[in-house]
């Protein structure tokens, strides 16, 4: 690829060998990346209770939409593109939709990571103004400006070389938000030890000392691991930028490994965010539960069993008949489960019905307006009246 640097090695391509394996590198991170933002994306928009939309929630919602804009488009344009270039094939347009895509989508995705932490500083240090501060509406109109800032800046790529703009993004994008999370990391602290001497001065309780003492722990320990996991992820790419653009004694083949290594480099971090700033809480794996356990539930059913239930054993309102046993169940009006020891056939599929009973009678309790098609329904699943009975009873 010729993508500038020095100026021996601006007509040389990359070995085969080395785009082959760029593409390779490019797929891994690709199956990472997408399903994991998009547990972040649909646990913050389908949230049942509501609890994932704070300020902070919907700034990680903001980074995850960057992170999955990495793994469904740059990282599929960069498999297509290192494939054919190591086949031997080129595509100027290719090449300059991918860059632009990709400082676009990593721009947002840093810079966010700069915003995230400022509201964490907000958080710490105001946390009675916080609510009133950091509206949804700015939460929407910052994120906005995010994207903005994300999109303006890297159209200058497209009038210089690849290089030399890798240099540009990681000396103001990455640069910038590493001093950003140094200084509110510095701020976080001084805030938390003003606070806990003004909380001991007011308390002479033990328990609301040591309380606080657990809090500010926890605070420093998580804000450091966002500072370190930033450091460690970025500190990288950064050094791989000054010797791509100063140094002269490099091979051709050196440069062109160090160019790629850079490239997956800066992709790297959009498959590891959600679990560094969303999936280590709480709320988001419980969240991610619940909407786990729901979409099993539409996808699986219990498979009715069509020779217990026949129009024969069905002929009107069931009452409990004494010899019932012999059936398989003792079928009463209490509210009682069926005794299903004699015909395991049918425990699964009455004890659904059971715990369907129970849900609808608890939801429609205090509903005396129920519609007769509701209540003849539910009267139904009370029953265990089979989908399969009903159609052939209509029919």
């Amino acid at each position: 690829m010729v993508f500038g640097g020095p100026l021996q090695c601006r007509n040389s391509t990359a070995p085969s060998t080395l785009s082959f394996t760029t593409a390779a590198m490019s797929s891994i991170l690709m199956l990472i990346t997408v399903p994991g933002n998009i547990l972040i994306c649909v646990a913050v928009c389908k949230d049942p209770c509501k609890s994932l939309r704070t300020p902070f929630n919907l700034f990680l919602l903001n980074i995850s939409v960057a992170d999955l804009v990495v793994g469904v488009g740059v990282l599929p344009l960069s498999i297509v593109y290192h494939t054919m270039e190591g086949l031997g094939s080129f595509s100027v347009a290719l090449i300059k939709i991918l860059h632009l895509l990709f400082f676009i989508s990593c721009s947002a995705s840093v810079v966010g990571i700069a915003v995230l932490s400022l509201d964490r500083y907000i958080c710490v240090t105001s946390p009675l103004k916080y609510r009133s501060r950091l509206t949804s509406s700015r939460v929407k109109k910052i994120s906005l400006v995010v994207w903005l800032i994300s999109t303006v800046g890297p159209s200058a790529y497209l009038y210089i070389d690849f290089i030399i703009y890798t240099f540009v993004f990681a000396n103001s994008t990455i640069l910038f938000t590493l001093i950003v999370l140094v200084f509110v990391h510095h701020m976080i602290s001084c805030s938390l030890r003003s606070q806990r001497k003004l909380f001991h001065s007011l308390t002479d309780s033990d328990k609301m000392k040591i309380r606080l003492i657990k809090r500010d722990e926890k605070v420093t320990k998580t804000f450091l691991v966002f500072l370190c996991s930033f450091v460690v992820l970025t500190l990288p790419p950064l050094c791989f930028s000054y010797v791509l653009n100063f140094s002269t004694t490099c091979s051709c083949n050196t440069f062109h490994v160090i160019r790629d290594f850079q490239f997956i480099s800066i992709l790297f971090p959009s498959s590891v965010n959600p679990f560094i700033y969303a999936l280590r809480m709480v709320n988001f794996r419980k969240t991610i539960r619940v909407l786990s356990f729901k979409m099993a539930q539409k996808f699986v059913s219990v498979p009715p069993t069509w020779d217990s239930y026949s129009s024969e054993n069905f002929p009107g309102e069931l009452k409990q008949e004494p010899d019932s046993e012999a059936n398989g169940c003792i079928i009463n009006q209490t509210n009682k489960k069926p005794n299903t020891a004699s015909n395991p056939l049918l425990a699964d599929t009455l004890n659904s019905s059971f715990d369907v009973e129970n849900a609808a009678k608890e939801t429609l309790a205090g509903n005396d307006s129920l519609d007769c098609n509701v209540k003849q329904t539910i009267k139904e699943e009370q029953l265990g009246i089979s989908h399969f009975y009903r159609v052939t009873t209509n029919l």
